[in-house]
């Protein structure tokens, strides 16, 4: 009885003698959670791609700010394969649309291949066809 008191009277002080417990994740909710952000980064993508390819891309009212979510998607995507189709698809508007989209479009490859070797592959190989 008195060291319920004791450990009351020093709970009452603000003072704990137990550690705060730590929180740590289920294997299975962590596996669950890695699962929801790869469904939601495939969607992402997904919805990016069909928008690099629509003809509203062409005529968009502001293609930079577009652009740019393009270049840092396209950065930090660890799919080679997906890269490769963005880098394709944008070439293809490229050549569709206008003189500084084209520019801008060489310009924004020229800055992800570095950090993206599948392009560098991907340019090398097609120049050999």
């Amino acid at each position: 009885s008195s060291s319920s008191s004791s450990s009351s009277s020093s709970q009452a002080h603000g003072k704990s003698t137990d550690p705060a417990p730590k929180k740590t994740k289920n294997p299975a909710q962590a596996k669950a959670g890695s699962e929801e952000r790869a469904k939601l980064a495939q969607r992402f993508y997904r919805t990016l791609y069909g928008k690099l390819g629509s003809p509203d891309f062409l005529s968009a009212a502001k293609p930079t700010l577009f652009l740019n979510l393009v270049f840092k998607a396209m950065k930090a995507d660890s799919d080679p394969g997906r890269v490769c189709a963005f880098a394709r698809r944008l070439l293809q508007q490229a050549a569709r649309g206008s003189a500084p989209l084209a520019a801008a479009a060489l310009f924004l490859l020229s800055h992800v291949a570095p950090a993206q070797p599948a392009i560098r592959a991907m340019l090398k190989h097609s120049s050999r066809q």
